[in-house]
């Protein structure tokens, strides 16, 4: 589940668009490097929320069951925005880096295209849920490695960016972004329903939740 949520909030396909903008003036060297930088720079934001994330929520006096119920609804406003077609950086303004080395091309498009396009409300939420959840060093060590599968898939599909594009067609793209946002939307309805259900018998009970 962890895999799936992650790899359809990333959606580097519906994110395809911004990111060939962003690279198309760039060398394949360049912008292979690029690729490259800004995907270690996505896995170690994530794996910063899986492991300080239950920490944040602790801080801030945010409960578990209170960010399962808040997550759900940003991850399921993002996944019905990917099935009405919407790719996630779709309304951002599309930077256009001029030639350069990999790590000043990333400098310049590290917002938006690693935050928010890729490190978002929906991804932030989905790791530090299934972070919270976890039970040991051995679970924080499989959920790190998710991430770094489902970042290196993201990784390649960066990578092909314009193949893939040529080859899906802008239709392919906008039926690969709802098919991602189908998975995306039950995944943030299961979210929510488990939050009620760990709140709503404390509720009926006046139990405070904690």
């Amino acid at each position: 589940n962890f895999f799936v949520a992650l790899f359809a909030v990333l959606d580097p396909l519906g994110n395809l668009a911004i990111y060939i903008a962003a690279t198309r003036n760039l060398s394949p060297r360049v912008r292979t490097g690029t690729a490259f930088l800004l995907s270690v720079t996505i896995a170690l934001l994530l794996a910063l929320f899986l492991v300080a994330g239950e920490f944040l929520l602790t801080f801030f006096g945010i409960t578990v069951p209170a960010f399962q119920i808040a997550g759900g609804i940003i991850i399921l406003l993002t996944g019905l925005a990917m099935l009405r077609g919407h790719a996630t950086g779709e309304t951002l303004a599309e930077p256009k880096p001029a030639e350069g080395s990999a790590r000043s091309v990333l400098a310049r498009i590290m917002v938006p295209v690693a935050v928010p396009l890729f490190v978002g409300p929906g991804s932030i939420s989905i790791t530090i849920l299934y972070g919270s959840s976890a039970e040991g060093a051995l679970d924080i060590a499989a959920l790190l490695g998710i991430i770094i599968v489902a970042v290196a898939l993201s990784f390649t599909v960066l990578l092909s960016a314009a193949r893939i594009a040529r080859t899906l067609g802008e239709n392919g793209l906008h039926i690969a972004t709802r098919i991602l946002g189908i998975l995306l939307t039950a995944i943030a309805v299961q979210f929510v329903l488990d939050g009620l259900t760990s709140v709503w018998p404390l509720l009926l009970t006046g139990t405070t939740v904690r």
